[in-house]
């Protein structure tokens, strides 16, 4: 489904009868569905095609080990040398997934469609292996609700000086993020690998007792991130910030010795963001968030200034030159764009964020 939004507003503007004040207040809501998700973007489907069964050889993926325990090319003994209960495998785990393949085939059409082909085993009573692989193009999407307020205040004190403030604050909610769809298949199997013996079923060797919840692709890589991504669900839009200002301001000289010089400045202003959160690693063992610790990019503002000079060539032709000023003031520094967390250091009692910065100072142009 294509990306769609609708934005509704409703102005209030007061405004003096010559026009030289006006105060507008905008109240205002945009949805957006199906749009690209920034945040909610899945960094391990590689991980979900492996738990599901990547082409990982006949005794490495799960459908190929089930299935080479049905054929008789796999030893239950084995299995019971590594300290595993044969009995359960034959005749609770194996078949739990095997369920599970038909009930994701049944429920779920176009996702076995789309990431196992549609002449697939999968779900079947056929003793071939399927493959998995995650469509080309894949993205996750996310729908969206903004909704807020801008002020705007416009002086015109004199006919050569004119003032700008506007304000805004803005509160977005992201949902069904990686998208629909997607988020009720991910919750489908995620729900079935934690609370059936499907999740037991062995991947990667065929002699894994503790199953692809316990070892493997799906609690190493696919779970953290499926957690991570399905937290932001109902969570503000980290990257909007919720209060912004600006100021700009602009004088023009028409007479004396500075006549056809200007002068303008501008300031702006805007709120912390949410970078990302802090890890943690509930009951299970599994890395989560905190959505308690979140990592912010600080506040930020800055002032630009210019200066200006026109003058008439002739009676249709004027000309102008503007020198522009940025961040007047700034030196060299680091802005945080984004946070990370050092795995290694999850034990401890202070998550290390990692930043993607660019530098900023004073600039110039003409």
């Amino acid at each position: 489904t294509p990306p769609s939004g609708e934005t509704r507003h409703v102005s209030v503007m007061l405004s003096t009868k010559d026009d030289r004040y006006s105060l507008r207040l905008t109240k205002y809501d945009t949805t957006v569905m199906n749009a690209t998700s920034t945040d909610g973007q899945l960094q391990n489907t590689w991980a979900l095609e492996q738990a599901l069964g990547d082409n990982l050889g006949e005794t490495s993926s799960t459908p190929a080990i089930v299935r080479g325990y049905l054929r008789g090319t796999l030893s239950y003994d084995d299995y019971a040398e590594a300290g595993g209960d044969p009995e359960r495998l034959r005749n609770s785990i194996i078949p739990a997934w095997l369920q599970f393949e038909r009930d994701l085939r049944e429920q779920f059409p176009d996702f076995v469609n789309a990431w196992m082909g549609p002449n697939s085993s999968w779900g079947t009573d056929s003793l071939e292996t399927p493959i998995v692989s995650s469509p080309t193009g894949f993205v996750a999407t996310e729908d969206s609700t903004s909704e807020g307020y801008e002020l705007e205040f416009i002086a015109n004190p004199t006919p050569n000086w004119r003032i700008a403030i506007n304000a805004s604050k803005t509160n977005s909610t992201r949902t069904n993020v990686p998208g629909e769809n997607f988020r009720a298949v991910a919750s489908f199997v995620d729900e079935t690998f934690q609370t059936s013996d499907a999740g037991l079923a062995p991947v990667w060797w065929p002699q894994n007792i503790e199953g692809l919840r316990g070892v493997g692709p799906y609690p190493f890589f696919f779970r953290s991130d499926w957690l991570r991504v399905n937290s932001l669900n109902g969570q503000s839009a980290g990257e909007i910030r919720k209060y912004r200002a600006n100021l700009i301001t602009n004088y023009d000289f028409n007479e004396g010795r500075l006549k056809g010089f200007g002068i303008g400045a501008g300031y702006r202003w805007e709120d912390r963001s949410i970078l990302a959160y802090a890890p943690m690693v509930d009951e299970t063992g599994t890395f989560g968030v905190n959505l308690d610790a979140p990592f912010y990019a600080p506040r930020e503002d800055s002032l630009d200034v210019w200066f200006s000079y026109r003058r008439k060539i002739s009676e249709n032709v004027r000309w102008k030159i503007q020198l522009n000023v940025f961040n007047v003031g700034e030196d060299d520094r680091l802005v945080p764009l984004a946070a990370g967390v050092d795995a290694a250091r999850l034990g401890t009692t202070e998550p290390t964020p990692g930043m993607v910065v660019p530098m900023k100072a004073t600039s110039f142009s003409i």
